[in-house]
């Protein structure tokens, strides 16, 4: 299963690159709301390193929150949600629905899932003209705020071998540290591009769009590899001869 994960991400990566900048420059042909993207990214960004990257019981939250909202999704049940000022979190859940992968989803999610611009993103065609464009300013503060985070949270992950647990107080390997790095960076590469495309092209074409966006991640991404696959096909089948 880690290897067809793997190979998932990986697959998704090129796809996803094209379809995240296919869905900024659709943005961009939209002035009122890139402007209002643009300036919500602004004071999130601003807040985020004045405030709340000092205050790390938010980001904290906001970690173990993702956890808990993946595992639900997979059906899980959570038996303990621990947020602490200084000593982390930890989210404890139990059952088994999805597997490995339901897993390594859970596991990774805080550091390829900008749940709340995913969120908003998923509600934003269901709301009223007049809640714009302050909901699309909301949705480029929650944007800067997981970029900036994802940052930071995969920078400590991937640093730091062990952390003390907020709930037994004992050392623990990172989410990256147990998964793998390998696999790690592959999931949060493939699965982070996947998921921001997917919210570029919601708040640009609404649910209508997210058919061609997923065309296009699979159109694009199965191009690349098949082009790849023939040349190097080509050049081992040249060198055989």
């Amino acid at each position: 299963m880690r290897f067809l994960v793997a190979l998932l991400a990986l697959f998704l990566v090129p796809g996803s690159a094209v379809a995240c900048w296919d869905g900024l420059l659709l943005i961009a042909a939209l002035r009122d709301i890139w402007l209002s993207l643009s300036a919500g990214m602004v004071a999130g960004a601003i807040l985020y390193f004045l405030v709340i990257r000092k205050v790390s019981v938010v980001s904290t939250f906001e970690h173990e929150l993702t956890h808990a909202l993946v595992a639900l999704l997979f059906f899980r049940r959570i038996h303990k949600f621990i947020v602490t000022r200084n000593r982390g979190g930890q989210v404890q859940y139990s059952g088994n629905f999805g597997g490995q992968f339901g897993d390594l989803m859970i596991g990774l999610a805080p550091y390829f899932l900008p749940t709340f611009t995913l969120i908003s993103a998923l509600v934003r065609p269901f709301l009223p003209a007049n809640w714009f464009p302050w909901f699309d300013g909301f949705i480029g503060f929650t944007f800067a705020y997981h970029f900036l985070s994802n940052i930071e949270e995969t920078r400590l992950s991937w640093t730091k071998r062990s952390f003390t647990g907020a709930g037994d107080r004992q050392k623990t390997k990172s989410d990256i540290g147990k998964t793998g790095y390998i696999l790690a960076f592959l999931v949060i590469l493939g699965f982070g591009l996947f998921l921001y495309g997917m919210i570029f092209h919601l708040i640009s074409s609404g649910y209508p769009g997210l058919w061609a966006f997923i065309k296009l991640v699979v159109v694009v991404s199965f191009t690349i590899y098949a082009g790849l696959f023939t040349q190097v096909y080509s050049f081992v089948r040249s060198q055989l001869n």
